[in-house]
């Protein structure tokens, strides 16, 4: 039986799955190569970071690393304007949308932050940058907070979609094996090194 209709295809191959499914295999494939990438780990992070705001085009982004011991999130990567100036602030488990995605361990999306009640906007303030939306996931590795990965005004036009979180959920989990498969490459040489 041959059937020549577009609405018999699967959902699979209907044009906007298929452009998720290349941007997935794109990010598979960008995580994946980072993974054995002879460099620095801060360049490692802005890497991943990079990475998701190709997949997800957005004006800003950034890479918070969780500090077991304080409780709170440092800047490992930043992009975007005046982006050098993020990197001082420290911010507390459970403060800020950053915070309460480390605290919720769920991903977030803010399309007004500015009415927002956990926007910080004194980050906003002091670093001269106009956070029209947002959207933050958390970076989990083997059951814990490593950090959480936070992209800035979306371009084009009506902010983050579910898609767009979809892509950066994903993203972020591609990111958690990178980050585990690189660390346990760290470990592995530093004992050989001490053998």
């Amino acid at each position: 039986m041959n059937q020549s209709s577009d609405s018999t295809l699967p959902e699979i191959y209907e044009e906007d799955a298929l452009t998720l499914v290349s941007a997935k295999l794109s990010v598979a494939e960008h995580m994946l190569s980072l993974s054995v990438k002879d460099c620095k780990f801060a360049e490692f992070i802005n890497e991943i970071l990079l990475g998701a705001m190709k997949v997800v085009p957005c004006e800003a982004g950034s890479f918070l690393e969780l500090d077991a011991n304080s409780q709170s999130l440092f800047f490992r990567a930043t992009v975007g304007q005046n982006s050098e100036n993020v990197s001082k602030f420290v911010i507390p488990v459970g403060k800020g949308i950053v915070g309460h995605v480390a605290e919720s361990l769920q991903p977030y999306v803010e399309t007004n932050p500015s009415e927002h009640q956990l926007q910080l906007k004194s980050i906003d303030d002091v670093v001269g940058f106009k956070t029209r939306d947002v959207a933050a996931v958390p970076v989990i590795i083997r059951g814990k907070l490593f950090g959480v990965l936070e992209v800035l005004n979306r371009l084009g036009e009506g902010g983050f979609s579910k898609e767009d979180l979809d892509l950066l959920v994903y993203c972020a989990e591609k990111a958690a094996k990178a980050i585990e498969i690189r660390l346990m490459f760290v470990s592995a040489m530093n004992l050989g090194q001490a053998a």
